[in-house]
């Protein structure tokens, strides 16, 4: 791990070496005020915004894109994608001994990290399904996959850098309790309920088109995947049972697994556009989708309502 008083550079390439995606964040100023356009604005998010333009989205390990960025924002705050090598704890303005005795849920031994507002992160192995929530426990919110926090030496509006209580490699992440898990995750909300599929119907949606469904797609990806999916099943002719079925298998392969509440709301909606076609950069992309690769959003286009 490096020293605290090396630059913030050396620990961005620490992190990435290490296998955490990292990207920068506003600073702050010597008079701890923001410096993004906002200043002293910002309040409680003060050194919290990212600095690229997709955010976390953009986090990386590739060192000679940090080495970049920190090149032009050497005081950047350096931000992690959760949901990657680890979800996050977030307990709000006490240390974990304090929260503890409150709640009564014991966390195991994992990298912990003070943050500059007197809380602390906990960071454990990434949970399919939990996402990223605001109290959902007393005093403590939940970064996951599409969420981020900031890493040591970051600094705070406060004056205070936030610091590592037990850094990477000085234990191994640990998982997270069942107890506390089952607080934090959502209820679960059921599938869409079908009639009996009458006898005798047969449809012919190709076997490549189910394969594609088992492959899944990567946050951020699931989406239009999703969509362009469900208008093709539409046009070979699947009906609400079977269509429903590879959606399914589709959302199960994903990571993290897809919404199903979500993923219904799709299948409705592909009614309205069985025209639906994709860009050609997409359709060019389509049979190298896999988990991890992206799909180019601007590729797509919408039919017309039919």
């Amino acid at each position: 791990m490096p020293s605290p008083d090396l630059p913030l550079l050396a620990w961005a390439l620490w992190y990435a070496a290490i296998g955490i995606p990292i990207f920068p964040c506003f600073g702050l100023h010597l008079d701890r005020t923001c410096s993004c356009p906002k200043g002293g604005a910002c309040g409680r998010d003060a050194g919290k915004h990212p600095l690229t333009e997709h955010g976390f989205k953009d986090a990386t390990t590739n060192a000679v894109i940090i080495a970049a960025w920190w090149d032009r924002w050497p005081r950047a705050n350096i931000g992690a994608a959760t949901g990657h090598v680890s979800d996050v704890l977030d307990i709000d303005g006490m240390d974990l001994e304090t929260w503890q005795q409150t709640t009564g849920f014991w966390p195991p031994s994992t990298w912990r990290a003070r943050t500059g507002s007197g809380g602390e992160h906990l960071h454990l192995q990434p949970a399919p399904g939990l996402g990223n929530g605001v109290k959902r426990l007393p005093f403590a919110d939940t970064r996951a996959a599409g969420g981020y926090v900031l890493l040591p030496p970051s600094g705070h509006r406060t004056g205070r850098r936030y610091e590592w209580i037990i850094p990477p490699g000085a234990v191994p992440l640990a998982s997270w309790p069942a107890d506390l898990l089952a607080a934090l995750l959502p209820p679960a909300r059921p599938a869409p309920s079908l009639a009996p599929r009458p006898a005798g119907i047969v449809t012919t949606v190709p076997a490549s088109l189910t394969r594609w469904a088992e492959r899944g797609a990567a946050l951020g990806q699931q989406t239009h995947a999703a969509f362009w999916l469900a208008c093709r099943l539409r046009q070979h002719g699947a009906d609400e049972h079977e269509g429903w079925a590879i959606l399914e298998r589709f959302a199960a392969a994903c990571v993290p697994p897809a919404d199903l509440t979500k993923l219904a709301r799709i299948w409705r909606d592909s009614s309205k556009y069985q025209g639906y076609e994709p860009g050609r950069e997409l359709a060019q992309s389509l049979t190298l989708v896999h988990r991890g690769a992206t799909l180019p959003s601007a590729a797509y286009r919408v039919g017309r309502p039919i």
